[in-house]
């Protein structure tokens, strides 16, 4: 649910921006990857690091794995 809901949040963001878009946008990869370090950064600043730690060992892993699940779905 929070993927699709920040999925969607960058979508918008990016729609409602002055610049002009380019005809393809970002591409999934981009867009899960910044997913990924907003999504990671998020629960390591809300858990002090220990959410992050117990689930994924470190930052690096928990980018990684968050975003080959974001470009799978």
């Amino acid at each position: 649910m929070h993927r699709q809901l920040s999925l969607a949040l960058i979508t918008l963001l990016a729609a409602c921006s002055d610049e002009v878009a380019s005809p393809s946008g970002p591409t999934a990869a981009q867009a899960c990857d910044a997913f990924a370090r907003a999504d990671c950064a998020r629960r390591d600043a809300c858990s002090n690091g220990f959410a992050v730690r117990r689930a994924y060992g470190d930052l690096a892993t928990c980018e990684q794995r968050v975003r080959d699940a974001c470009v799978t779905s």
